[in-house]
């Protein structure tokens, strides 16, 4: 039976399913509503105003009767509509706010590829700290500046901006000299030449009658006289049902002289050509009727249609992607030409072609270039031909080249210069001993054969490798004949190196059933790699087989989190613990309530609880010589632990519940100390009750230590003392004395960048609460721009003579009083303000 995927293994799934079905599944789920909005969201367009937001094909509304109304849209028609009554009397921006927050409150990453605000920012009803990630916007007649705030960072420089421009100093933000494309909805007298002259946006349209028509004309003269960037696109709005107002007869009246003569009167032939002055390029001005618009547009001359352009254009190199080259067709990319005149008008005169990849010959006659033609390339793939007859037309630039397709008949031709000095070869056809050949005498790292090669000289290059070695990144590949298992190279591979075997792999009988099962379980534990949630199903698998078992707990057993109870024992999201009757109980800990993933097993001898969990144990963990866990968890003292003996757990987090950690680290495996060689962190949850505990080297090794029950003076002691940076009390340990004396100390002789200590504040009760008095102490050193949120401190207390500052904050929701010691740049990126006039010293520093 296959194993359903539990509900944080569909994150993955989630993250691109369609944004309207991932809703109506997870509104419909509340284990997944725990998680859905961690996930990242991603939709092709978001809309937004006072009363609306629209995903994609999805439109939510609010309106004053107190409904909100749904509609789904196909491209051009209404799919589905309906409406949801709210049965509270809320205001429509109450009513606003919470349909908004439902679908983009506290999501951390929601991606857009474009988004409109369809009114003034103060109108819309956002969720608090929304961002949205996404290259363009569009502000329907608002000022952009607005909307900065809820723009995710990562979002610049954007590609598409359409905004209301009032001032020439909009021009100036950084946003808009990086655009693409730039819509101007509304804007100001002589706006038009500071766009052209500042704004390096080679796109830009007026989506209103804001220019007038001598700024058009200026611009046209400017451009035939000095030129323009190939590509470079102006829009205007044009009004010619009114003749008092179109821009058009002007145009006509000015430059008729460039009229085209073979307008036809569609939106794609341009209406003027204007020839620009010194260079290969026109002026196009269309004519749209449709969408009451003129384009003016800079092309390349269609230089076909005049002899005293074509020099020009010769002497010009073309650059392409693709290059491909026949006796009979000629292809630039996409461009397929296959007549003799085309060609000869592409090929004949020019001074070179500058491409990525040219593709030279074919099965025919051969190709005749003209004289002095050049290619400029560093990919050359010679179809059925020895490359060399194509090197005449090769720039010497191109060498060496990055990559060689060509066919090799002898050895002779392998010797030639351009082919040893190739990054990656490939080879057609090839001749008996090519592959020793070429292991011996070309540097290539890369060479692929894409014909068949005899599988001697496979075995062979594959011994010579092991007895003398090879360059590190050298990749030889080879095509594998498969019509059947014993021609194709990976059988006689596997046949000749069975003894170096992946170790994941198993060697069973090969009769049917045992070889199906080996292939059952090489699969199992490869995807556990991928996805540990197999992990219980192996062990389940292996239970049933009497010849798995002997090799199963040789195998690394890894775990994201291993908990260890008296009775308890959970990998993952697997529990397994004893029951009242005597039985094993097996539960999901993602699906606790779901009956058919719950089971009990009864066991038949009456055994003591202590002699069953042992047995239990034992079963899951003994016997292994390798368990990895990322955390662990004792959940009870050492002694009432029933671990198998020699069990050894490889960890980089412990968690005691308020036990000494020393107990336990007799069965922590010794490859995890000291940690800091590895680069890892050791976290410990612990008690401490006196102060040896705190010499203990397991301990002075830790960045991160959370203390669940301490002793008097602890504070002072581990500041002193002990070489962590994080350390966290769990609970109300510290008096406020010591607190304040800690701050003081720091104060005055420094700490170091990055130290942080968290410690439990009981706010609710204020005779207990430690952080007035704190507030009292040290008012003077408030954070004037603080905005009570967790990410904002406090308290913000320089350091006497270094460039680091002792931020303050308070975490309601955790109830910790958060310490932390932070350069004063970290506080001037996040906006926080220091108090210039508290520490003279600081100031100076």
């Amino acid at each position: 039976m296959t194993k359903l995927l539990s509900y944080p293994a569909l994150k993955i799934i989630l993250e691109f399913l369609d944004p309207i079905k991932r809703f109506h599944i997870t509104a419909r789920s509340a284990s997944m509503q725990r998680f859905e909005k961690s996930i990242p969201i991603r939709v092709m367009s978001l809309f937004t105003n006072s009363n609306c937001l629209c995903l994609d094909y999805m439109a939510v509304s609010s309106s004053a009767t107190g409904e909100i109304d749904f509609r789904l849209r196909g491209k051009s028609y209404l799919i589905r509509s309906w409406v949801r009554s709210i049965p509270l009397k809320l205001p429509i921006k109450e009513i606003t706010r919470k349909m908004n927050n439902l679908y983009l409150g506290r999501r951390k990453n929601f991606y857009s590829a474009s988004v409109i605000f369809a009114d003034p920012f103060l109108q819309l009803s956002l969720p608090e700290n929304f961002k949205v990630l996404t290259k363009g916007v569009e502000t329907f007649g608002n000022l952009f500046e607005e909307y900065i705030p809820i723009i995710d960072t990562r979002s610049f420089p954007l590609k598409y901006l359409g905004a209301k421009l009032t001032e020439p100093a909009h021009l100036s933000h950084p946003a808009l000299r990086s655009l693409e494309k730039l819509d101007v909805e509304e804007g100001f007298n002589g706006m038009l030449q500071l766009i052209e002259e500042k704004t390096p946006c080679k796109y830009v349209n007026f989506c209103s009658d804001t220019v007038p028509t001598e700024d058009i004309l200026n611009l046209l003269r400017k451009w035939q006289k000095i030129g323009k960037e190939v590509g470079t696109t102006f829009e205007f709005v044009d009004y010619e049902e009114d003749p008092e107002f179109s821009k058009f007869p002007r145009l006509m009246e000015t430059f008729s002289q460039y009229k085209n003569k073979k307008y036809n009167k569609t939106s794609e032939s341009p209406f003027f050509i204007i020839p620009i002055a010194g260079v290969a390029s026109n002026i196009c001005v269309f004519n749209d009727d449709e969408e009451q618009q003129i384009i003016i547009k800079i092309v390349i001359h269609i230089t076909r249609r005049s002899a005293s352009l074509r020099r020009i254009d010769k002497s010009i190199p073309i650059r392409v992607e693709d290059l491909s080259i026949s006796h009979s067709f000629l292809y630039l990319d996409d461009e397929g030409i296959i007549t003799e005149p085309e060609m000869n008008f592409y090929l004949t005169g020019r001074q070179s072609y500058v491409a990525k990849c040219v593709t030279l010959g074919g099965p025919s006659r051969d190709i005749t270039f003209p004289p002095d033609f050049k290619i400029i390339t560093k990919e050359l793939i010679s179809e059925m031909r020895y490359f060399v007859k194509f090197l005449p037309i090769i720039d010497q630039s191109s060498f060496p080249l990055r990559r060689l397709l060509t066919e090799i008949e002898e050895p002779a031709q392998l010797d030639h210069p351009v082919l040893r000095s190739v990054d990656e070869l490939e080879i057609e056809t090839g001749f008996d001993g090519m592959v020793q050949y070429i292991n011996e005498n070309i540097k290539s790292k890369t060479v692929i054969f894409a014909h068949e090669v005899p599988a001697d000289d496979f075995l062979t290059l594959i011994k010579n490798w092991m007895k003398n070695g090879k360059e590190l990144g050298t990749t030889y590949k080879f095509f594998d004949f498969e019509a059947s298992d014993r021609d194709s190279l990976m059988w006689k591979l596997k046949k000749n190196f069975s003894k170096f075997e992946n170790e994941r792999s198993v060697s069973l009988p090969q009769g049917k059933k045992s070889s199906n099962m080996m292939r059952l379980l090489n699969l199992l534990f490869l995807s556990y790699q991928l996805i540990r949630q197999l992990l219980v199903l192996i062990i389940h698998i292996t239970a049933r087989s009497a010849s798995m078992q002997p090799f199963e707990k040789s195998i690394p057993i890894r775990v994201m989190s291993l908990s260890i109870g008296s009775i308890t024992l959970c990998l993952d999201d697997m529990l397994v613990f004893l029951n009242e009757t005597g039985g094993i109980e097996f539960r999901s800990i993602d699906e606790l309530y779901d009956e058919k993933r719950n089971w009990i097993r009864p066991i038949p001898l009456e055994l003591p609880t202590e002699e069953r969990a042992r047995k239990m144990n034992n079963f899951y963990l003994g016997r292994r010589p390798n368990v990895y866990s990322a955390s662990v968890v004792f959940r009870d003292p050492f002694l009432k632990l029933s671990v198998p003996e020699d069990f050894k757990v490889l960890t980089k987090e412990i968690e005691t519940y308020g036990n000494f950690s020393e107990e336990y680290l007799q069965i922590l495996d010794p490859r995890s100390f000291p940690l800091e060689t590895r680069g890892r962190t050791l976290s410990v949850n612990t008690k401490l009750i006196e102060p040896a505990h705190l010499n203990h080297p397991a301990i002075r090794s830790l960045e991160k230590l959370e203390v669940q029950e301490g002793f008097d003076g602890m504070l002072q002691f581990i500041d002193e003392k002990t070489p962590c940076k994080h350390l966290t009390f769990q609970s109300d340990v510290v008096p406020t004395e010591d607190i304040l004396n800690l701050l003081r100390r720091w104060e005055k002789n420094g700490k170091e960048v990055g130290t942080m200590f968290n410690i439990m504040d009981y706010d609710e009760e204020p005779e207990m609460s430690k952080m007035p008095q704190l507030m009292e102490t040290f008012s003077e050193f408030k954070n004037k721009k603080y905005s009570q949120n967790p990410d904002s401190p406090f308290l913000i207390i320089p350091i006497a003579n270094a460039a680091s500052n002792i931020s303050v904050f308070k975490d309601d929701e955790t109830g910790h009083i958060i310490i932390e010691v932070v350069s004063t740049r970290q506080h001037k990126r996040e906006g926080s303000e220091i108090n210039s006039n508290e520490s003279k010293k600081a100031k100076e520093t």
